[in-house]
């Protein structure tokens, strides 16, 4: 049984609607900053906040239940109701009791960057290397990869898959395995562009977001689209408007073929409704926008249904 501190009743404060866009803003008696998400369908999920306590719901967040786990986790990844990993201070972690219990991997130099691609098949970041298990975390592989960080993983299938990679040196921000990440090609190498972010639609569709670095180092947050399953890439949208050092999106997801949404690590979260045809920033749209917040308290979750947290206890559902 999960060690559950308390149940936690919600009520749904607003709804925000136009023709093609739906939110509905949930009341949580929170104003912790939550920092990472994961949902393994459209109602089950869990949310970490900045005060070790681990947020649960398993209908769509009308409720929650929340377990303080004593440890303040910036990535979390749940391949189902019991089986979880999660990465905190340079530690990964594994649970098999729904996020009550966690156990430490003997792991080195973990980054933020994991994925689970089944209940057996996951990879969590190092540097210069990815650790990759067969067997739900009961033992790990070392992968070399070069003298850079994969900061970010989607995998279309078991054997084909997509890494955001970070190096200043060479930079080659995206990368594409066919081989279950046992071996990388770079796919992408403009020098410029830095990809926080990747994430497919389907076998063939898929989005990468990060920044453009201008000659000045300003960052222009920049989206990238691929139409062959990653293994080439076009520049989709960039925003040469942003004020100052610029910004940068950390994450992009899709719901459908015409609905996205891009966080920035401030204020220039994006917005799409024709498949990324064009973008609108979500400030200037009257329908949604995450409390400003200059730092990477935001993150994007779900998929038929998707769920916008942030700083202060902000969750928005995008029906």
């Amino acid at each position: 049984m999960k060690n559950l501190l308390s149940t936690i009743l919600l009520g749904l404060s607003v709804t925000i609607t136009s023709a093609q866009i739906e939110f509905v803003v949930i009341n949580t008696p929170t104003e912790n900053n939550f920092i990472a998400s994961s949902f393994i369908n459209d109602d089950e999920g869990w949310i970490a906040d900045n005060q070790s306590v681990l947020w649960h719901t398993n209908n769509g967040m009308a409720t929650f239940d929340t377990m303080f786990i004593g440890k303040q986790f910036v990535k979390i990844d749940f391949i189902d109701a019991s089986n979880g990993f999660a990465i905190g201070n340079d530690i990964a972690y594994k649970t098999s009791y729904g996020g009550a219990t966690w156990q430490s991997l003997s792991l080195e130099h973990i980054t933020s960057a994991l994925l689970l691609i089944d209940k057996n098949t996951g990879f969590i970041s190092g540097v210069d290397s990815i650790y990759k298990t067969n067997d739900n975390g009961i033992s790990w592989s070392t992968i070399p990869i070069e003298q850079r960080t994969f900061v970010d993983y989607y995998f279309t299938d078991e054997s084909t898959g997509i890494a955001a990679a970070e190096n200043f040196t060479d930079n080659k921000p995206l990368w594409r395995t066919t081989d279950g990440g046992q071996t990388w090609k770079n796919v992408f190498d403009d020098y410029h562009y830095h990809m926080n972010s990747v994430f497919f639609l389907n076998k063939d569709t898929g989005w990468a977001a990060g920044y453009f670095e201008t000659g000045g180092s300003t960052h222009e947050p920049s989206i990238l689209k691929s139409t062959d399953g990653g293994s080439s890439w076009t520049m989709l949208y960039q925003n040469n408007e942003v004020m100052g050092l610029g910004e940068s999106f950390i994450d992009i997801r899709f719901k459908s073929s015409l609905n996205g949404f891009a966080i920035s690590n401030m204020f220039v979260n994006v917005i799409t409704t024709d498949g990324g045809k064009t973008w609108t920033r979500a400030d200037e749209t009257n329908f949604v926008n995450f409390p400003e917040h200059n730092g990477y308290y935001k993150t994007i979750e779900g998929s038929n249904k998707l769920y916008l947290i942030g700083t202060g206890g902000y969750i928005a559902k995008w029906k």
